[in-house]
């Protein structure tokens, strides 16, 4: 009975860290826009402008390799 409350507890917390390691998308994206410098962030201007809803910065090459090289800087795991 106690070994089950031990592993229970240990279970918790990893979840705990789990979490609290990953970052939303939201929140990544509001990081890579923060690190935009004003070239590229004009760049980007102009691609939402030209190409309206079938723009997705999600899915932008220069998002997705910022977020590989985000997650590889932090020791963390790619979502």
């Amino acid at each position: 009975m106690i070994l089950n409350y031990i592993n229970r507890s240990i279970d918790i917390i990893q979840m705990d860290t789990t979490t609290t390691a990953t970052k939303t998308d939201s929140e990544l994206l509001e990081i890579y826009m923060d690190s935009l410098d004003d070239i590229n962030r004009k760049a980007l201007d102009i691609a939402k402008e030209q190409l309206q809803s079938s723009f997705s910065i999600e899915k932008s090459i220069g998002f997705i390799e910022w977020k590989k090289s985000y997650y590889n800087t932090n020791n963390t795991e790619n979502s």
